[in-house]
């Protein structure tokens, strides 16, 4: 009798135990739904509301450059814009279209400082030397050029003279 006495008592321990832990559950889901149509409810309150209003804003001259066409740089103009290139001021027409010589745009100006006192160039990447003002010489681009005063310079430092 005292081992049905001990199962049925450890029979009623495991049932509290479920009983325990469902009740425990119950009252974790309960407080979850509570607290999540209060701050719903808050949400509702506070919600952001987005509407669309017009630009109001002036409008921007807007300058597009389309193409070059037989020498012409070819654009159109969107209000109230001037377009001056160089010190010239851009003909735009009443519709917004314009052209402009392009020969002004595709020149490639390089200037070149030379140290002082120097006479001959070489590349960095080069065998060979060249007096400053020469058509090779020139030809030798700013970040690889190196300036020699003398011709025996150049020598000492492995270059040979141009042919």
């Amino acid at each position: 009798m005292a081992n049905e006495h001990i199962l049925f008592l450890d029979n009623l321990f495991t049932r509290m135990k479920q009983l325990l832990l469902m009740t425990s559950f119950l009252l974790v889901a309960l407080a979850s739904f509570g607290i999540g149509r209060i701050s719903g409810q808050s949400a509702q309150e506070n919600a952001l509301i987005i509407a669309e209003v017009p630009d109001t804003r002036a409008e921007q001259p807007v300058i597009t450059l389309e193409a070059v066409r037989n020498g012409n740089l070819i654009g159109r103009s969107e209000g109230n814009a001037q377009l001056f290139v160089g010190g010239d001021q851009a003909v735009i027409d009443g519709s917004g279209a314009f052209h402009i010589p392009a020969r002004n745009f595709f020149v490639d100006t390089i200037t070149v400082l030379i140290p002082e006192g120097m006479t001959f160039v070489a590349s960095k990447q080069g065998t060979r030397y060249y007096a400053i003002p020469s058509s090779n010489g020139d030809r030798i681009l700013p970040q690889n050029r190196i300036y020699f005063k003398t011709e025996a310079e150049a020598k000492a430092a492995g270059y040979s003279a141009a042919r």
